[in-house]
């Protein structure tokens, strides 16, 4: 996280991507020597904490090391408004993250706000939705209907955080 975040989480641009490139490198070696047990995974935390730079860079790292990738979408209204605001160019999130490239094949958690079009492209990018109920009734702003996933053809699947547990 490069901005929008609290000083002792935030880092610069080119010390996260030189950290994350550094895990990367490990983790990718520890894929090769398990036999594909362990996977790496590129995980912006989400759009209003990684500057566009990042975002770009994190793809390329991703790209490089074969990583997955996993981040938070359209998680509450508030969210969404500052990251429309962050990325005015853009329809909605999921094409932003599809700029940087990092939406083909990722899972994407929440989705408590996706519009059927930004459903739809998503689907059409091969990128999966974790749907958290609780994390959702909590934290969120609603829920992502599994049904709408289905609908649309994007795989979703249901998780728990263990965090937002009461």
């Amino acid at each position: 996280m490069d901005q929008n975040s609290p000083d002792n989480y935030r880092e610069s641009t080119s010390d996260g991507l030189a950290s994350a490139g550094a895990m990367l490198q490990e983790v990718s070696a520890a894929r090769d020597r398990t036999g594909g047990r362990i996977a790496p995974v590129v995980i912006p935390r989400f759009l209003p904490t990684c500057s566009s730079a990042l975002l770009v860079g994190l793809s390329k790292l991703a790209a490089q090391h074969g990583a997955l990738v996993h981040s938070h979408i359209s998680e509450s209204i508030a969210e969404v408004a500052f990251s429309s605001a962050m990325h005015p160019g853009q329809p909605h999130e999921a094409a932003t993250y599809h700029a940087a490239g990092l939406l083909d094949q990722s899972i994407m958690a929440h989705g408590t706000q996706l519009s059927d079009a930004e459903l739809a492209f998503m689907a059409k990018h091969g990128a999966a939705i974790a749907h958290c109920p609780l994390s959702n009734l909590y934290f969120g702003d609603g829920e992502c209907p599994p049904t709408m996933c289905m609908t649309a053809a994007a795989p979703c699947c249901c998780c728990c955080y263990l965090g937002s547990q009461p």
